[in-house]
């Protein structure tokens, strides 16, 4: 399963990681921001996507919103880490 990671915290994305590889998943790519997760989810088309909704500069409910758009049947998880 390949899994694309979203948030603006090196250090929640670096525990996310471990915790999911640890639980078998080793197909992780990751994001910190709306930017780089377009281009993470354009390369690597993951199974799910985990994605912080409070990102810099455009938000996670528009990255959700995006790629819902061009992928209707995309699974998400989102997390507020505030």
């Amino acid at each position: 399963m390949k899994i694309l990671l979203v948030d603006d915290s090196e250090a929640f994305r670096k525990v996310m990681v471990e915790l999911l590889v640890r639980a078998g998943f080793h197909d992780i790519a990751e994001a910190a921001d709306y930017e780089e997760a377009v281009g993470a989810y354009t390369r690597s088309h993951p199974d799910i996507v985990f994605a912080d909704m409070v990102l810099p500069g455009r938000s996670g409910v528009e990255l959700t919103t995006i790629i819902r758009a061009r992928l209707a049947s995309a699974p998400f998880s989102r997390a507020d880490s505030t």
